[in-house]
């Protein structure tokens, strides 16, 4: 509730909510790139969602000190504000659907 209520008073500049998910029972077992591609088919995602997009992060059981990361983005962006966000995700290296 508080989420939503921040993502709305941002005037609409796309915003990314990110959850880590480290210590989360087996939320570890997916790669960045199935939490993306299961993050963009979520039903959360309204034409008035107050958020662009919802990524899940966690730490690599290999190397703790490494972050993977996975981005769904809103089916309701604009042509723009999509093109920013992947932009990102492609110059970050995170795994965007």
């Amino acid at each position: 509730m508080q989420k939503a209520a921040q993502g709305r008073s941002l005037d609409g500049a796309p915003v990314l909510l990110a959850v880590d998910v480290s210590r989360y029972g087996a939320a570890w077992m997916r790669p960045g790139a199935v939490w993306a591609a299961r993050l963009a088919a979520c039903e959360h995602f309204m034409p008035d969602y107050p958020f662009a997009g919802l990524a899940v992060m966690r730490q690599s059981l290999e190397q703790p000190g490494l972050i993977d990361i996975g981005v769904g983005l809103s089916p309701h962006l604009t042509a723009a504000d999509r093109q920013v966000l992947e932009d990102l995700c492609t110059t970050l290296g995170w795994p965007c659907a």
